[in-house]
């Protein structure tokens, strides 16, 4: 009977983690499509940085799928499914951090300074896991903490910042969209950046499956945000 319930669980988390990626797949290229044809050069560079974190997310999820239905038995070169989703989850709340710096830092003089410092960061972090002075088992929650949530966070408090700029346009799609992404990265903040146990009995994995669906759902409605035209330029710092 427990190997019964253990196994239903085990195939209701491989659904989570296949919408779960599949939410932020969908993102990337609908960020993907908007940023290829946009002229402004304002929203270029931080929102590719944005569409870069959906996509390593999205694949951080399908490859914890995979983990889920392969386990240890299949690697490439020593790589696990395991291994190549913390990889691919850090490198995800690598993109979010610069995203958030990127957005913050705008019209700062010496803003590619800012940005290098989430790399910097980052590099320490890989040291320090491929020396084994971070443990493996470790190193996915502390990636989530330092770069997730720190990112999650300073990503809301930028999009509402943009928010309040863009708010005198009027334009009621932008805006709910906008807001759509600052929810939702205030929600993976917490969901997938500090917690990371179960809630009322209910797997974290659900909590961060909805707020990928959110952010995603939310993706859709700033397409006008990359609709500027060359003589109108607004900006969002």
């Amino acid at each position: 009977m427990f190997e019964l319930i253990k196994l239903g669980l085990k195939e209701q988390l491989t659904y989570i983690f296949l919408i779960y990626g599949l939410s932020f797949i969908i993102m990337f290229f609908a960020l993907a499509r908007s940023l290829r044809n946009t002229e402004s050069r304002v929203y270029k560079e931080a929102f590719w940085m944005l569409a870069g974190f959906a996509l390593t997310k999205g694949l951080s999820a399908w490859a914890d799928a995979t983990d889920l239905v392969v386990g240890e038995t299949a690697s490439l070169h020593g790589v696990t499914a395991d291994n190549l989703s913390t990889i691919l989850a850090v490198f995800s709340n690598l993109f979010i951090l610069q995203f958030s710096v990127g957005m913050m830092t705008y019209r700062l003089p010496y803003r590619k300074i800012y940005q290098i410092l989430p790399v910097v960061l980052f590099g320490g972090y890989i040291i320090l896991f491929f020396s084994g002075m971070i443990e493996r088992s470790n190193a996915d929650s502390i990636g989530r903490f330092n770069f997730g949530y720190n990112g999650g966070v300073l990503t809301t408090v930028a999009l509402v910042n943009l928010y309040h700029i863009q708010k005198q346009t009027k334009r009621t799609k932008l805006l709910r969209g906008i807001s759509g992404l600052a929810i939702g990265f205030a929600f993976y903040s917490v969901f997938d950046g500090i917690l990371n146990k179960p809630i009322l009995g209910v797997p974290i994995y659900m909590f961060r499956m909805f707020c990928a669906v959110m952010i995603t759902s939310a993706s859709f409605y700033i397409k006008e945000l990359f609709m500027e035209s060359k003589t109108r330029k607004v900006d969002y710092i």
